[in-house]
Order: C-alpha cells, then structure tokens, then sequence
C-alpha cells in the first residue's frame, strides 16, 4: 500500500503533534493552499485535488475520499481502486501481460500480504463495474488543468 509521510506546519492553524491515518494525495496540495490563501479555484477547472484543510486542521477526521482509484504510471490504464477499506488491483504482470488480479481487506491487512480475491466474488464484482464506470468516466478535455513549466536557462 501507500503510506508516504509528510509534515505540515502552520503555528495558529495546524494543531500540533496530530498524526492521520486518512487517504489524501499530494493533489490535494493546490486546492488546500487555495483555500488557505484565499485564492478562488476557478469551477469550471478540472482538478482531481480535494481541499483537505478541514483534516488538517482537526475539524474533520474523514477522508474527502469515497472511492480513490490508481493508474499506471505514464499511461491511462486504470491499475487498482479503492473503496473504503477494500482495494482492488488489476495491474498486469510484466511478463505474460495478463492482468494480475487481487483484492485486500485493509481493515484486516494494510501490508496488502494476504490476497482474498478467490473468498471474496461479490466484492470484486461490485469494484470491477464500479472501476470500469469510473474509467469510462475520465478522458481528457478542454477544461483540464494544463500548462507550461519554464526551465530558466542557468
């Protein structure tokens, strides 16, 4: 699984020493620095961010998450979802490019060690079709984020 640290600091906001176990993003960054700066994010600009000061600040203790999905790595193939405390992967394996299919109960198992995919068949059905409706959801448009980042020449 993702567990990546981080460290905020903002004396008179954050409360101190708070430690959270909720699934965030680092694309949650530019909409929270929005917010803190007081800046409007423009609504009809495509962000997959969610504003997460109220978690910062320990007024919420629920991630802004119902469903968080993955993809590959430089490609738009969807690789795992998860929803809640369950988490479906379907990455391919390297060789045999055949989807590796496996589902963990991370309320049992947050090491992702004990693959219950074979116990489990109305949980992977539910996540596949709610997978693929995400998927089939998401394509690029004109309102995306995008823009141009400026190497300065030495």
């Amino acid at each position: 699984g993702h567990r990546v640290p981080a460290v905020a600091w903002s004396p008179g906001n954050l409360k101190p020493r708070q430690l959270e176990d909720q699934m965030v993003s680092s694309m949650d960054l530019f909409k929270t620095f929005a917010d803190y700066a007081d800046v409007p994010v423009p609504d009809d600009l495509i962000l997959d961010g969610k504003n997460i000061a109220g978690l910062l600040e320990g007024e919420s203790d629920a991630s802004p998450y119902e469903v968080f999905y993955y993809y590959l790595a430089n490609s738009n193939q969807m690789a795992a979802i998860r929803v809640g405390d369950w988490k479906y992967i379907t990455i391919p394996d390297g060789v045999q490019r055949k989807p590796n299919l496996q589902l963990y109960d991370l309320q049992k198992d947050d090491r992702e060690q004990n693959d219950v995919i074979n116990d489990h068949p109305e949980r992977v059905d539910q996540l596949w079709k709610k997978m693929n409706s995400i998927d089939s959801e998401i394509s690029p448009s004109s309102n995306w984020a995008q823009g141009t980042i400026v190497v300065p020449a030495p």
